[in-house]
């Protein structure tokens, strides 16, 4: 708990209070960010929180409340972040979705708007 309030704090980015939000972390920045302007476009709105440590600091739980659905980007086999996340907002875990890259090659954009396009038909 102490470490919470020296571990660098996570960076918003929130549109217009969209129902939407994106979490992911490192290098998935790049991608995430070419994919909010394709969704946009598409006319799905979406707020960001990149992840810049551990442990989650209040933001983290915050942003994932004032969301309906929140797609966490994880470049990872066994979803890591994506399972930490379920954890740490126990109450509101039936929020968060996954988009899992895992191929080998770097995560591009595309990938981010077919998780998200697919999460919001369903």
């Amino acid at each position: 708990e102490t470490a919470k309030a020296y571990v660098p704090r996570p960076v918003v980015s929130n549109g217009a209070g969209s129902r939407v939000g994106l979490i992911a972390f490192g290098s998935s920045d790049f991608a995430v960010e070419e994919a909010r302007v394709i969704l946009a476009k598409r006319g799905i709105e979406t707020d960001y929180l990149r992840l810049r440590a551990l442990p989650f600091t209040p933001e983290t739980a915050d942003f994932v409340a004032r969301h309906e659905r929140v797609y966490v980007v994880d470049q990872n086999r066994d979803r890591q972040m994506y399972e930490l996340l379920t954890l740490e907002v126990r109450e509101d875990c039936g929020k968060l979705r996954s988009i899992r890259h895992y191929d080998g090659f770097p995560l591009d954009a595309e990938t981010v708007v077919e998780g998200v396009e697919a999460g919001e038909k369903s």
